[in-house]
């Protein structure tokens, strides 16, 4: 009778271990128009039928180990969201890119309005030390340090509280809109204009010996008034440059899909590409299957309410520079708009994927990266030549 008991308890332990429920609740996600709103979503592969404890994910607040209730007002809106589009996430690597090594990740923590800076010995910096806002990162697994009685982690994922922050304050900041370098450009336009302009009156009066003179008068009267009014406003720069750029930025990481989609492709893809800096490379990877993701050339856009940022747009035109290889520039949109259009020649995605076995985190984007695709592209036959012509031709025009 005895075993039999214990046959039933073992029984329903195991039978509550692997219990799944599945929740109906409100998450911020896009519809067909890329509108972030709210919308009803499905909560699958949950353990707990009262909190946000998952098979895959668990998703706690701050350095609490206790996953969020479903009761939690003030915070089930950004547990569920990021919950929902953690579970998205997964499946796309897993049934787009038959990812074993995602398969076999361990419930992931999750850590939102987790303020205390990453210590690689510690986990958690102490809280004397400054709090950091409006931004997300994936950190790496750690063994702890049993002398002070902290537990070795696996890899985690924390998304940052928003605060309003002034320009002024962030760190390696990026101004938006270059003024002056945006005037000089302009006025540099209007000068080749003006001088093709001139060169074709004088043609015009070589060659036919007539030129209306009153309306060449008007012309030059214009062209000298925009001219005068253009070096003014370059010598106003700086005053102008006040004016057009935004004073205060915040971010509402668990709130915005593509960001969600971001971090967690960088432990997808950290069997290759590991996590312990931020590099152009390491970053545009996970921008583009952020990307993929989210089906979206566009990434933490049209969402003003909760990221005053840029965002990042497939469509920039930016050539390369040096400067991008550098960590104050590792999140420029470059490399996201560069796979992208070496995806749209290859029409395969697992050939990005497989990039990261190629590459590491310390790689830069002109010499390894660059290799990398070619080698892969070398290694599997139904890449044909033609399809290594159209990228020697696309590198050739991003400045590579």
């Amino acid at each position: 009778m005895k075993r039999i008991i214990l046959a039933i308890i073992s029984l329903l332990s195991i039978s509550k271990a692997y219990a799944s429920y599945s929740v109906e609740m409100d998450v911020m996600s896009r519809n067909k128009r890329f509108r972030l709103k709210k919308q009803k979503m499905l909560l699958s592969n949950l353990i707990s039928n009262n909190s946000f404890e998952g098979k895959n994910f668990k998703i706690v607040k701050g350095k609490s180990e206790d996953a969020i209730l479903f009761t939690n007002k003030e915070l089930r809106l950004k547990a569920a969201t990021v919950y929902f589009h953690l579970e998205k996430a997964r499946n796309y690597f897993i049934k787009n890119l038959n990812s074993s090594f995602v398969q076999s990740i361990p419930t992931t923590i999750i850590r939102i309005e987790h303020f205390n800076k990453f210590n690689e010995l510690g986990h958690f910096a102490n809280d004397n030390l400054e709090p950091q806002f409006n931004n997300a990162l994936t950190i790496p697994e750690g063994a702890g340090y049993e002398p002070a009685g902290i537990k070795p982690w696996n890899t985690e994922i924390w998304f940052r509280p928003s605060k309003k922050i002034h320009i002024s304050e962030i760190e390696n900041s990026q101004i938006p809109i270059d003024a002056k370098k945006m005037l000089r450009t302009f006025r540099n336009g209007v000068h080749m204009s003006s001088l093709q302009k001139f060169l074709m009156d004088y043609f015009v009066i070589k060659i036919y010996g007539q030129l209306d003179r009153k309306a060449s008068i008007e012309q030059f009267i214009r062209t000298t008034g925009t001219s005068i009014m253009l070096e003014l406003a370059l010598s106003q720069a700086s005053l102008i440059q006040r004016l057009i750029t935004k004073r205060w930025y915040l971010l509402e990481s668990a709130l915005i899909p593509e960001i969600i989609y971001h971090e967690y492709s960088h432990l997808a893809l950290s069997d290759g590409l590991k996590l312990n800096q931020s590099t152009a490379v390491i970053e545009g990877m996970a921008d583009f299957f952020a990307g993929k993701i989210s089906n979206s050339k566009e990434l933490a856009t049209k969402v003003s309410k909760y990221n005053s940022f840029n965002g990042k747009r497939v469509s920039s035109t930016k050539l390369y520079q040096q400067e991008f290889e550098s960590t104050s520039m590792a999140n420029t949109d470059f490399l996201f708009g560069l796979l992208w259009q070496v995806n749209e020649i290859v029409q395969d995605e697992s050939l990005i994927y497989d990039l990261r076995n190629k590459i590491t985190t310390d790689s830069n984007i002109r010499d390894n990266l660059i290799k990398g695709i070619f080698e892969l592209i070398d290694e599997n036959p139904k890449y044909t030549q033609e399809i290594k012509l159209k990228l020697y031709r696309i590198f050739y025009l991003r400045g590579i």
